[in-house]
C-alpha cells in the first residue's frame, strides 16, 4: 500500500499553501525546503486525510505515569525493548510532565511509533535527539516495515531516505533519489543549505580534476586521493 497525492492542493484564508503536488509515500523520504515552503502543511495533510501520525516537539502528556502514556502493559515484547532503551534508567511509572526535555522528545517519538501505523513523520523533531538514539529508532522502523518521513534542516538525513522532495513556496520543486538529490549544489545552496561535508569536498576535489566520483566515506576518499 501506497499513499499517492495527485495535483494536490491547498488553500487556507485564501492562500494557496500547497500547489500542484504530486506525491508518492511508498518508501522513506527527506523533505526539505525553506521556511513556510509548505512543509508541514504537507505533513498535517497525510495526518489529518491518511492518519500518519506527525510527531513533532509537542510535550502535551494526558496520564499520570509513562507507563499509562505509552500503555505499557498493552506492547509485546519487541516494543517493551524499545521504550526500555530510549527511556534507560527512567522509572516508568514517574509523571511524563517531570522529564527532561530530551527525554519527553524520545516519549513523543515512542508514542507515534507505537501507535501501530505503517507509516509515520518527524517535523524537524529528531534533530534533537543523540546520533545513536536516531539511529536506533531508524532501524527499529527498517526492522518493522513502517515507513518514514523526515523533515529537517541537516542535509546528512538524507542519507537515512530513499527519496527525497524539495518544496518551495509551496511547489515541489525537485525531487529523486536522496543520494543524487545532495548533488544538486546550486539548488540546495540557493535554499540556504550547507551541503554535508563528504559531499562539499568531493565536489571540490572534482572541481579540480583530482577525483571522478564522490564519495561518502572518508577513509574511501583518503585511499583514492593516495594511489
Amino acid at each position: 500500500m501506497e499513499i499517492v497525492l495527485q495535483n494536490y492542493n491547498k488553500n487556507i484564508n485564501g492562500k494557496d499553501i500547497l500547489k500542484n503536488i504530486n506525491f508518492n509515500f511508498n518508501c522513506n523520504i527527506s523533505l526539505i525546503g525553506t521556511s513556510s515552503s509548505g512543509k508541514t502543511t504537507l505533513l498535517k495533510v497525510l495526518e489529518n486525510d491518511y492518519n500518519v501520525p506527525r510527531i513533532y516537539k509537542n510535550f502535551m502528556f494526558f496520564h499520570s505515569t509513562i507507563e499509562e502514556e505509552i500503555k505499557y502493559i498493552l506492547l509485546n515484547t519487541k516494543q517493551k525493548k524499545m521504550v526500555n532503551d530510549l527511556l534507560k534508567d527512567i522509572n516508568l511509572s514517574i509523571n511524563p510532565n517531570t522529564l527532561k526535555n530530551n527525554d519527553k522528545i524520545k516519549l513523543c517519538i515512542l508514542k507515534g511509533i507505537l501507535s501501530n501505523n505503517n507509516y509515520i513523520s518527524f517535523d524537524n523533531i529528531l534533530t534533537y535527539l543523540p546520533l545513536k538514539d536516531k539511529e536506533y529508532i531508524l532501524k527499529y522502523l527498517t526492522q518493522e516495515h513502517i515507513k518514514y518521513i523526515i523533515v529537517s534542516n541537516d542535509l546528512n538525513d538524507l542519507f537515512n531516505t530513499d527519496i527525497t522532495y524539495i518544496l518551495n513556496e509551496g511547489t515541489i520543486i525537485a525531487s529523486g533519489a536522496s543520494q543524487k538529490m545532495l548533488l544538486e549544489e546550486k539548488l540546495l545552496k540557493r535554499l540556504g543549505f550547507t551541503l554535508p561535508f563528504m559531499i562539499d569536498l568531493s565536489l571540490k576535489l572534482k572541481d579540480y580534476n583530482l577525483i571522478k566520483d564522490i564519495y561518502l566515506d572518508k577513509e574511501l576518499l583518503v585511499n583514492k586521493l593516495w594511489k
